[in-house]
């Protein structure tokens, strides 16, 4: 019985190597810490999502407060 993968084993390869890099995307994806999510939930909820958005004071992470306090005079 002839098969397609006797007539062209690279097509059996290729197969078995798309099967790895599904598999491998599959155990790399981590869920998001529930800190994320809560950070994701407050930035949808008061409009953080564009970059116009993003700067306005409220919508600032800590790297971005810190980076503001070491140019001005903070309290």
């Amino acid at each position: 019985m002839n098969t397609m993968f006797d007539n062209n084993p690279d097509m059996a390869i290729s197969l078995v190597l798309f099967a790895l890099c599904v598999f491998g995307f599959a155990a790399c994806y981590e869920s998001p810490t529930p800190e994320e999510e809560a950070r994701h939930e407050y930035k949808a909820a008061n409009n953080c999502a564009s970059k116009a958005s993003g700067s306005s004071p409220r919508c600032w992470s800590s790297a971005d407060w810190e980076a503001y306090c070491s140019r001005v005079r903070c309290k």
